[in-house]
């Protein structure tokens, strides 16, 4: 075989925002969609719970979303998250479309306060003194009224109260909101699953809710997702968009043989056979054990994991190992 090289294509262009949250190390890249399936009783409210909690220590997420129609049912999980009323949605063709719109308003919101914020500095720096005041442009006076910080007959107002966003981040820190959207019990409703709203948000989840400008490394506010669903496929299984945009796979033990023959064949490109099925059959040895496969992890050494908080590294994954940073950014 002969090579040879060429000059054409050889310059590598600028990488592109990923619209990454920030997260630790062992913890999920955001915004992703995480499907958690299992028989009814083998633990995928309980598994959510857990990944929520995690995130709620590390505030990770701005709002949580629920489309169910057993919330209530579920409280004895969902009740530690305070989840407002407002937040909750009944899994009809409107669901999805809502909680798209209720992002969008969030992102609409972020864009008004930094705008509000370039408006407040400006003020700041032009009336610290005299001549700087004299010198205010037409434009930017009217601003100044309409915010409040002088008065409609000239006058300063000196009690100036500098915007505030309604997020807080726990380094203090302000960021475009983060969110999360579980849906549970809800792919028996084709109203739902089959919906355009549903598609989008399988297809575009990194990229809903798209900014005007990047901000700290993100083009766009994104959604994670978690579906539970007691089937993977099948009519009322998780649809196809939603299976081939997965980031994450949480899976139960499950005895039927030809649902693990469907997931099997679907993965057959993402990841080996073999270390599949030893990584499943050890993972879910327990009655509420469950493997989780990650398709795109930052290391080959976190692909599979045994109820969340143990990693199932096999030797040539180990040889590959890439793991270097604390923290994954965008």
């Amino acid at each position: 075989m002969k090579v040879k090289k060429i000059k054409e294509y050889s310059k590598a262009p600028k990488e592109s925002i990923s619209n990454q949250y920030q997260t630790k190390k062992h913890s999920f890249a955001e915004p992703g969609i995480k499907l958690v399936v299992g028989t009814r009783g083998t633990g995928k409210s309980f598994t959510t719970a857990k990944i929520m909690l995690e995130a709620k220590k590390d505030k990770l997420f701005d709002v949580t979303r629920f489309i169910t129609p057993t919330f209530d049912s579920n409280k004895a999980h969902w009740s530690q998250f305070d989840i407002s009323e407002e937040n909750v949605f009944y899994p009809n063709r409107d669901a999805i479309a809502k909680v798209l719109a209720a992002i969008e308003q969030d992102r609409d919101e972020f864009e008004d306060y930094l705008i509000e914020m370039e408006i407040y500095e400006r003020f700041k720096r032009e009336t610290k003194n005299k001549n700087t005041i004299a010198q205010m442009e037409a434009e930017n006076l009217n601003e100044y009224i309409r915010m409040g910080y002088v008065g409609e007959n000239g006058y300063l107002n000196n009690k100036i109260v500098k915007p505030e966003w309604k997020y807080q981040h726990i380094s203090g820190k302000i960021r475009p909101p983060t969110s999360l959207l579980v849906m549970d019990d809800v792919l028996g409703s084709t109203a739902l699953s089959q919906s355009e709203a549903f598609t989008k948000l399988c297809i575009m989840n990194r990229h809903i809710a798209p900014l005007s400008e990047p901000f700290d490394g993100r083009q766009a506010l994104g959604c994670s997702v978690i579906i539970l669903s007691q089937v993977y496929s099948a009519q009322n299984g998780i649809p196809r968009a939603c299976r081939e945009n997965a980031t994450d796979l949480i899976l139960f033990k499950n005895r039927q043989k030809g649902a693990m023959e469907k997931i099997k064949q679907e993965l057959a490109g993402a990841v080996d056979e073999t270390q599949f099925e030893q990584a499943y059959l050890y993972a879910t040895e327990g009655k509420h054990d469950n493997l989780c496969i990650s398709f795109n992890p930052d290391c080959p050494t976190k692909r599979y994991r045994k109820n969340l908080n143990s990693y199932i590294i096999f030797p040539e994954a180990e040889k590959e190992c890439q793991c270097h940073s604390k923290t994954r950014t965008p």
